[in-house]
């Protein structure tokens, strides 16, 4: 008896192992594509044009981490592609909001156009297009995912937060499309990969 309840308590020891150990795997997506710290070598130029696409704050945060590392830049939170010329770089915060798209009367299709012509705008210019997604996973989901699947193939760079990458969504596309990817921990990360586009 007492043999029978050792092996079975040492059989769900090592199912619970294996399902750590999956779990704890799962959440990095690291395994989907080659990350990196930060970039080597400056890929933007300043000033930089920063926008929200979705119409979340993820914008106005990311203009303030310019602001406090020093990168001239210039906010719009609607943005077109007649806007990017003259800047030496677009930085593009996707993040949607029911409230923040409701607030800026704008329709889904718009947003979707506005933000679709303004990184093809940024490419033909030759002007470098960095695409941050801060949200976590609060900004995931069919809408988010749907702007990134869109966006990121014209993208030079990626920044995300680990937790939003869970499923290795973000890290399939720099895959796909050969984009460099920063995956960080929290918010506060976010400085060191974003100092390094231009410095």
């Amino acid at each position: 008896m007492v043999y029978r309840l050792r092996k079975a308590l040492l059989i769900l020891l090592i199912v619970s192992i294996l399902i750590l150990t999956w779990y704890f795997r799962l959440p990095s997506g690291d395994n989907h594509a080659e990350t990196v710290p930060h970039l080597f070598k400056p890929l933007g130029r300043e000033r930089a044009l920063i926008t929200t696409v979705g119409q979340g704050p993820e914008g106005l945060i990311v203009a303030k981490m310019a602001d406090e590392l020093k990168i001239r830049n210039y906010y719009r939170y609607k943005a077109e592609a007649i806007d990017v010329e003259g800047y030496g770089s677009l930085l593009v915060a996707v993040g949607y909001s029911d409230m923040g798209m409701l607030s800026s009367r704008i329709s889904w299709g718009e947003e979707k156009q506005r933000a679709l012509e303004l990184v093809k705008a940024a490419k033909k210019q030759r002007i470098p297009v960095i695409l941050l997604h801060l949200g976590g996973r609060s900004r995931r989901g069919h809408k988010n995912d749907e702007l990134i699947n869109m966006l990121a193939p014209h993208a030079d760079y990626m920044i995300v937060l680990r937790n939003g990458n869970r499923d290795g969504f973000f890290s399939r596309i720099a895959k796909e499309n050969q984009i460099p990817i920063t995956v960080v921990r929290d918010m506060e990360a976010v400085k060191i990969p974003l100092n390094s586009v231009y410095r």
